[in-house]
């Protein structure tokens, strides 16, 4: 279902300013949906609201053609600056912002009682998002603000993060930065009470015991050859007490239970260009060929598990 994320990203580049009418928010809400190729059906009409920017509310996603699955949203709000050039020229908005209440995935599977139980049961797993971002032009900087993810229960991601060398003065320059832009900061706070077992086990579990016979024994094996390769790494890029809670979250795995935090210092970011050496290199890839494309990069790592009672 490829077209159903593609929706957020899509009303980003297209969101309104503050002088919009409702008119114009109906026409930016097609306009994403055919853009993602995907369908919708609402409770409500798109409206705008008095500070600026589009909110519907009671939205159902289907991908065009699709019937295996849809996403539900309670209220979405979407805003960004740079409207006009990006409805010309497809050039990327200067400033964003977006909130949706209550996303919901519900599988479909044609089968009328099995449908209705499963938008039941979804209807106390809504997710809640919000983004806040902008680009600095005099600095050249793409500066994640927040994106934030409340999942059911005590479970939390949270991401800010700062980009160097980004160019959003139009399409062909944004397209080009993507060859220069680099990683400079990043934060990543975690709270996990259930949530990667139950949003991230099962595609990483897949992909990783796929054939195995004994995944206990083939789980032991992984944990071991991860933690060869974190006593690998340079001290400069995982510190001591870092390199210590890395392995303390590995022994809990794969169900970590608590706090995770993780930074990324990088002053001369992290781009493509230091993954081509790797690109290049023929054969099986070693951690001792990974570890020096991230020369003069730090990463801070914590772990907090939490009582489990």
């Amino acid at each position: 279902m490829r077209g159903l994320p593609a929706i957020f990203a899509v009303l980003c580049a297209v969101a309104p300013t503050l002088a919009n009418a409702a008119s114009e928010c109906e026409a930016q809400w097609k306009w994403a949906q055919e853009l993602a190729q995907v369908s919708a059906e609402s409770t409500f009409r798109p409206s705008s609201v008095a500070a600026g920017g589009c909110l519907i509310r009671g939205v159902t996603l289907t991908e065009f053609g699709g019937d295996t699955a849809e996403v539900q949203i309670g209220s979405l709000y979407w805003s960004a600056d740079g409207l006009a050039k990006t409805i010309e020229d497809g050039t990327p908005p200067h400033a964003l912002s977006l909130n949706a209440e209550g996303v919901r995935y519900v599988p479909q599977i044609n089968d009328p009682v099995m449908d209705y139980l499963f938008s039941a049961q979804a209807v106390g797993q809504g997710i809640d998002v919000q983004l806040e971002a902008e680009w600095v032009e005099d600095a050249r900087q793409l500066i994640l603000d927040r994106l934030v993810l409340d999942f059911p229960g005590d479970n939390h991601i949270a991401l800010t993060g700062t980009v160097d060398r980004v160019n959003l003065n139009s399409l062909s320059a944004a397209q080009l930065s993507v060859g220069t832009m680099g990683l400079r900061e990043a934060k990543l706070d975690i709270t996990t009470k259930g949530l990667f077992e139950n949003y991230i086990l099962f595609a990483i579990g897949a992909a990783l015991l796929d054939g195995a016979d004994d995944p206990d024994r083939r789980v032991a094996q992984l944990k071991d050859e991860a933690r060869a390769a974190i006593d690998t790494m340079p001290a400069d890029l995982l510190d001591a007490s870092s390199r210590v809670a890395a392995l303390r979250l590995l022994d809990d795995l794969p169900n970590p239970y608590g706090r995770i935090s993780l930074t990324v210092d990088a002053p001369t970011g992290i781009g493509l260009t230091r993954f081509i050496p790797l690109a290049m290199h023929d054969g099986p890839k070693t951690p001792e060929d990974i570890w020096p494309i991230f020369g003069g990069v730090a990463l801070g790592l914590d772990y907090t598990p939490a009582d489990r009672n």
